[in-house]
């Protein structure tokens, strides 16, 4: 999964097939407990010199003990420090991710118990990812540069399971949900970035 969303924003530039993108840095920081690895990385498309890309995962959160708070700490550490590299965080246009944080898998099955979707299609996917609002934490770093989240699409490889099989079945905030519902617990996609509207 990690691999994919490495080659969904960093194609082999080096093949000869495709232009050199002008910036590509890679961050990697580790969690205060459990010491779990995230990496972030960014780069400028050579398509469009007023745009960044950025990749968000962890290549080893399967106990799934990553928070999104905490790593909205790290991509605020990565904000802050693209000036001094040559980047303007303004230019950020889209987060390549997939799931592997304990509280957006639980956002997403409290939003799941509420949803009247068929929980086998591709459309309900994308949908329960976007009214979840499970990323709204990343607002607030982006918020300071006029940026916040817009809509969530290109979903990839997703897996919908009933609650009770998911890494989350102990967590006491779905406690009181239907253990057999079924809930998203993967998935790879695009949160696409959006200025803020200034009226």
């Amino acid at each position: 999964m990690a691999l994919m969303l490495v080659l969904l924003l960093s194609p082999p530039w080096g093949s000869g097939q495709l232009p050199q993108p002008t910036f590509k840095k890679e961050w990697t920081f580790r969690t205060k407990m459990s010491k779990t690895e995230v990496i972030i990385g960014v780069v400028r498309p050579p398509n469009d010199e007023k745009a960044l890309g950025m990749s968000l995962y962890s290549p080893k959160a399967s106990e799934f003990d990553l928070t999104l708070a905490e790593e909205a700490g790290f991509v605020d550490k990565v904000l802050r420090e693209l000036p001094s590299v040559g980047a303007d965080p303004r230019a950020l246009s889209y987060i390549v991710t997939d799931i592997h944080q304990q509280d957006v898998m639980v956002n997403l099955a409290l939003a799941a118990a509420r949803s009247p979707r068929s929980k086998t299609r591709i459309g309900w996917a994308t949908a329960l990812l976007n009214e979840s609002h499970a990323f709204d934490p990343l607002n607030a770093v982006l918020k300071p540069y006029g940026l916040h989240i817009g809509t969530i699409g290109g979903v990839e490889e997703f897996i919908v399971e009933k609650l009770i099989d998911s890494p989350i079945a102990n967590n006491e905030r779905v406690a009181r949900l239907d253990k057999n519902m079924r809930t998203l617990t993967v998935a790879n996609f695009v949160i696409v970035i959006e200025k803020a509207d200034k009226n």
